[in-house]
């Protein structure tokens, strides 16, 4: 395996492990609130939207990985 070919796939590993990774941690993401009162709910939201917010920006990570993996990887050759 050329250097470049092992670069791509080991960028192409990382992007495949942060994304298993983050499918299960998922769930530990997650809150509910501690209590019915009012304050226990906003708390869970807010630790609820900061969570999505987590889980976007890793998965825009990955695919910026994957990106730097596609632009590493040789273009195929047409022969005629």
């Amino acid at each position: 395996m050329s250097g470049d070919a092992g670069v791509v796939r080991h960028l192409e590993v990382i992007a495949e492990r942060i994304d298993a990774l983050l499918a299960r941690e998922r769930a530990d993401l997650e809150v509910s609130a501690a209590g019915d009162d009012e304050i226990s709910r906003r708390v869970a939201k807010s630790l609820n939207r900061m969570a999505e917010e987590f889980s976007r920006s890793v998965n825009r990570g990955a695919a910026e990985i994957r990106g730097m993996a596609q632009a590493l990887r040789p273009e195929e050759r047409c022969e005629p």
